[in-house]
């Protein structure tokens, strides 16, 4: 190779050099560098009454003058609100800017000023099988990645209970039960969406509106006050000191040789009292619905959503002064239970559902159905709605007091 063409092709590598570094893409960082990544513009949306917390929510910053976006649902009923960024800030006023209930996200602004902001990616940057994760608050840790994939964009209208007329992300990263929703990232690090649902039984599919669909709630001025939530605080921090463990109750009554049935393989298995044969309702052969509701003594409790776990459902029944003063018990059995205690939510909303029924006949006791922000919440009021169910055929007992719905 002569000299000058030697000169001339590094003169022209020298010139291509910065081109060609343009073009790169930047490595993709693993889950905890996403986490760490996107972690300032992540923040922790607290909801709650009276001084405490009712629900927790992740949102993220979308402007750096304090306007963020979370879910609707977690807000929408809310008697305060604070918000915790993850350098420890904490604003206990929050404004409610606007909110897409079909879409199921609002916009919120706090008084903080030059904060980080998240980098977004759009619809037209996403591909089918791509990397993801989602960042989300999971009590006694926040700010948890977990990973999956994008399986792809799908209109509601293709998702049973998710409504009509607007466009989800498909994707495969878990999200837990007890995290309301999440930020949905890419590799590099740049927020796709937020996600709103799971679908029950679908091998881990969740669902994420695109943050470009709802960007413009970001834009809207004036709204509504939230009462201060000076008083929340996170699961984490309100967890009381371990004590120390009890004496050792008397031995339970034998259990029946049967198969225990669940609502799922993942539920737990109750551990209630199992009455003897003697101590089975008199209102066994009733076809009679105030019969069955004045006289049954056990229960059965079936749980069909993994949002509400069957022992809490238990648990807030047994903790109902009524309940306890009929004398009536909860069974882990079906087969020696009176009735059956079904309870359900709603996909993609927090709308909760319950259904009471005679075991033998089939017969319909009781329905209903109420609004909580998540499982814990929902139980107390299913709990209540209940015993009021009884209560209308039975009584409340003397000296306990008429639970109310709220």
């Amino acid at each position: 190779m002569s000299f000058r063409l030697r000169v001339t092709l590094s003169v022209f590598l020298f010139l291509l050099a910065p081109l060609l570094r343009a073009q790169t893409p930047s490595l993709s960082p693993a889950g905890a560098e996403v986490a760490e990544r996107i972690a300032p513009s992540v923040a922790l949306v607290l909801v709650g009454d009276g001084g405490r917390t009712q629900g927790e929510a992740i949102a993220v910053v979308v402007r750096s003058d304090g306007v963020l976006l979370t879910t609707y649902h977690t807000i929408k009923e809310a008697s305060a609100v604070q918000i915790q960024l993850q350098n420890g800030e904490t604003f206990d006023r929050v404004d409610l800017l606007a909110y897409d209930e079909r879409r199921d996200v609002a916009a919120v602004r706090i008084s903080g000023t030059g904060l980080a902001t998240a980098p977004i990616a759009g619809l037209a940057d996403v591909r089918p099988g791509q990397q993801a994760y989602v960042v989300s608050h999971v009590a006694g840790s926040t700010w948890t990645t977990s990973a999956g994939i994008i399986s792809g964009v799908k209109m509601a209208d293709e998702v049973p209970g998710a409504g009509h007329g607007y466009r989800l992300l498909e994707f495969t990263a878990p999200i837990s039960p007890e995290s309301s929703g999440g930020i949905l990232v890419d590799a590099q690090g740049r927020t796709l969406g937020i996600a709103v649902g799971t679908l029950a039984g679908g091998q881990n599919l969740n669902f994420a509106v695109p943050l470009e669909s709802v960007l413009g709630l970001a834009q809207m001025s004036g709204g509504t006050t939230f009462p201060p939530g000076a008083g929340l605080r996170p699961t984490t921090q309100e967890t009381p000191p371990i004590p120390p463990p009890p004496a050792p109750p008397p031995a339970p009554p034998p259990r029946r040789g049967v198969e225990v049935f669940r609502a799922s393989e993942s539920e737990p298995e109750v551990q209630p009292i199992n009455p003897t044969g003697s101590e089975l309702s008199r209102a066994i052969d009733s076809h009679d619905p105030i019969q069955i509701l004045r006289n049954f003594r056990t229960m059965f409790i079936i749980s069909r959503t993994v949002w509400l776990k069957v022992d809490l459902m238990q648990e807030a029944m047994q903790k109902e002064p009524a309940f306890t003063a009929w004398g009536l018990a909860i069974v882990s059995d079906p087969r020696i239970a009176d009735v059956r205690l079904t309870v359900d939510r709603v996909l993609f909303t927090w709308t909760w559902t319950y259904e009471m029924v005679h075991q033998n006949s089939g017969i319909i006791l009781a329905t209903g159905k109420l609004n909580a922000i998540a499982g814990g919440a929902a139980t107390s009021k299913i709990a209540d709605a209940v015993v009021l169910e009884i209560g209308k055929a039975r009584g409340i007992p003397a000296g306990v007091a008429r639970p109310a719905i709220h």
